[in-house]
């Protein structure tokens, strides 16, 4: 039997900062969906202007494949592999204070041609920068000293679309 129901009326949801554990129960796919197997949704609420990192990460899952849907249901993000290994990770910024969804599903297994299937966790949170891109950083370095900072993300904005994290 399926854990979570794959569309917007889904008793599935899940709060940023928190995790959630599912399971891809089969290959199954359907006649509207010939293609899709097995997909879980989760609810989640956004708040516009906020950026976020979303992970779903296989615990018996061989290679989980994560997609962001809007209010409507309509995909907006997905990912295969941005994770770390064969884990999805999505960041995206909200463009509205809404309900979202968390659609965790699985790549295809090149040497069957199926779904792969197993369990695996998504996990949420505000994604927030270690040091900004111009003069209101808080970041410092002394001269003679060293500091340690993280490139976050290979994202871009429309004012920079070739920038990334700086």
């Amino acid at each position: 039997e399926d854990d979570y129901s794959a569309d917007n009326s889904t008793a599935g949801s899940v709060n940023v900062g928190s995790s959630i554990t599912g399971e891809i129960e089969s290959d199954w796919s359907t006649s509207l969906s010939p293609n899709s197997g097995d997909q879980d949704w989760f609810a989640i609420n956004l708040i516009e202007g906020v950026t976020y990192q979303f992970d779903q990460i296989g615990n018996t899952l061989s290679d989980p494949y994560l997609h962001l849907r809007d209010p409507s249901g309509t995909q907006i993000r997905a990912d295969d592999n941005n994770g770390d290994g064969n884990n999805s990770r999505i960041v995206y910024t909200a463009e509205s204070t809404d309900r979202y969804f968390l659609n965790a599903s699985a790549a295809v297994n090149p040497s069957t041609s199926k779904h792969f299937t197993g369990t695996y966790t998504i996990s949420t949170r505000r994604w927030e920068d270690d040091y900004s891109a111009d003069n209101s950083t808080a970041g410092s370095v002394n001269v003679g000293s060293s500091i340690t900072g993280e490139i976050e993300s290979d994202w871009s904005t429309s004012l920079s679309p070739n920038s990334g994290d700086q």
